[in-house]
């Protein structure tokens, strides 16, 4: 039909201008209100992407817990959607620009004491969420509650089950299976003081037979470590590492229903297509969190699938992270596993990695992981962190006494603190840390001794950013 809306052929008698041009911009208006309905009724195009089910999460922590009912939030999944690329392998990682050239656009930031405390009143991020995804035609995430002040969450380093690690587990079984809860029991109370933790399981898990349980270098850790990642504090886990795929997608499927089983949400590695298409938020005390996780590349060559894991894409990330916050996410944090194995500094390739990520302002934090030595930490001029590395949690690369261990026994658990300014925005307010140590004679996870301490302050703080370290507290 021609734009006035009448049959081709049908004589339509002559009208004033002025009622031409109403009928012209009145019809417009009602094809493009139809054209943006479908594209929300449908999942929009492909830059729209459904949201897993976010966990609903109240209250402080109180130890183990069963996990909580899953919370539907979206659309179903759209096949169009796919998160990674049709040939995403290590070879097709596009190499990060330079520093120089990752200029970020200006960030609104309150001054002065907003910036260092929550806002009081009505809870405006609410709003504030809500208006973005109506902006964008978008279905907002329902929340649990209303949004909090402020949350703190916590990030840990590699989880690599070395064949010292394994021995160990199987040591304080009793030869029945593997038991990981007293390796992990030194650093169980500072997890379970986040609101929400989230562990790097670098490593495949097997499933209940443990069948191919194995050390480096290609690793497969027992079921029983995600229960007692989760008796420990962990709420959620990033899965995307050089390893993830040591031994297929039959370890990547196992891995997520060790997981699932326990109830540790998780990304970064998929079971199938529709579960890659789907964004990762988490709920915590009605903020809401959005996660994504990439690695550089697999030690194994291509992915089993092209949606098997995340493979670090730039854009592709940065499009996930302004989909979520056009849903009225809050705070989008993004965890790379990338750089150079035990060298303290980040390479050339992680900084353009991360500087990149951070160009688009939807990306609150970056967290790295891979060089099983903590990096230092970055604070951008917007008040946004990069932290560049967490070094090992829960590994064992050097067999040495505790008073000659090098770097790769230290960690840190890495606690940021996000309150709310008058805007409705969540910012850092306090970037919190915990030195960690892998002692020697039992395998176990320590807070970190007075040498490791004092290493870990030194490298955190080389950059100049402003970081707490709470280790008192525990």
């Amino acid at each position: 039909m021609p734009m006035g809306g009448h049959p081709r052929g049908r004589h339509v008698a002559p009208r004033s201008t002025a009622f031409t041009v109403v009928s012209v911009v009145l019809v417009g208006a009602l094809v493009t209100g139809g054209i943006l309905f479908t594209r929300w009724a449908t999942g929009g195009g492909s830059d729209h992407l459904p949201i897993d089910a976010a966990a609903t999460r109240t209250g402080e922590k109180s130890g183990p817990a069963s996990a909580p009912p899953a919370r539907s939030t979206t659309a179903p999944a759209s096949p169009s959607a796919p998160k990674t690329t049709p040939t995403a392998t290590p070879a097709a990682t596009t190499p990060p620009p330079s520093p120089a050239a990752t200029a970020r656009p200006p960030r609104r930031r309150p001054k002065g004491p907003a910036a260092k405390a929550p806002a009081t009143g009505k809870h405006t991020t609410h709003r504030t969420a809500g208006h973005r995804a109506k902006a964008a035609g978008l279905p907002q995430i329902h929340r649990s509650r209303p949004p909090a002040a402020s949350i703190t969450m916590a990030f840990t380093g590699d989880m690599l089950g070395h064949s010292r690690i394994l021995s160990q587990a199987r040591s304080d079984a009793g030869g029945q299976g593997y038991n990981f809860a007293r390796m992990l029991s030194g650093v169980a109370p500072v997890i379970r003081s986040a609101d929400w933790a989230v562990c790097h399981q670098e490593t495949a898990i097997a499933g209940p037979g443990d069948d191919g349980v194995q050390g480096y270098p290609e690793f497969l850790a027992p079921h029983q470590l995600a229960a007692a990642e989760k008796a420990a504090g962990w709420d959620a886990c990033d899965t995307a590492s050089n390893h993830t795929a040591d031994v297929g997608q039959g370890g990547v499927d196992s891995t997520i229903r060790a997981l699932d089983s326990v109830g540790i949400r998780h990304t970064g590695s998929y079971a199938n297509q529709q579960s890659a298409n789907r964004l990762t938020v988490y709920d915590v005390k009605g903020v809401l969190v959005g996660h994504i996780a990439a690695t550089y590349g697999l030690n194994n060559g291509e992915p089993p699938h092209p949606w098997t894991v995340n493979l670090i894409n730039v854009k592709r990330i940065q499009a996930e992270a302004g989909e979520m916050k056009k849903r009225g996410v809050d705070i989008v944090v993004v965890s790379i596993h990338e750089g150079i194995e035990q060298e303290q500094q980040p390479s050339s390739s992680e900084i353009g990695y991360d500087h990149a990520l951070m160009r688009s302002p939807d990306i609150d934090l970056v967290v790295g992981a891979h060089a099983h030595v903590v990096q230092p930490i970055k604070e951008l001029n917007d008040g946004r962190y990069i932290v560049y590395g967490l070094g090992n949690l829960l590994a064992m690369q050097s067999w040495t006494q505790d008073s000659d261990a090098p770097p790769n026994r230290d960690g840190i658990v890495m606690m940021p603190t996000f309150s709310r300014d008058k805007h409705g925005e969540y910012h850092i307010t306090r970037m919190g840390y915990v030195p960690t140590f892998v002692r020697y004679d039992d395998n176990s996870v320590a807070l970190a001794p007075g040498r490791s301490r004092e290493r870990v302050r030194q490298i955190v703080s080389s950059n100049g950013a402003s970081v707490t370290d709470l280790t008192d507290r525990y």
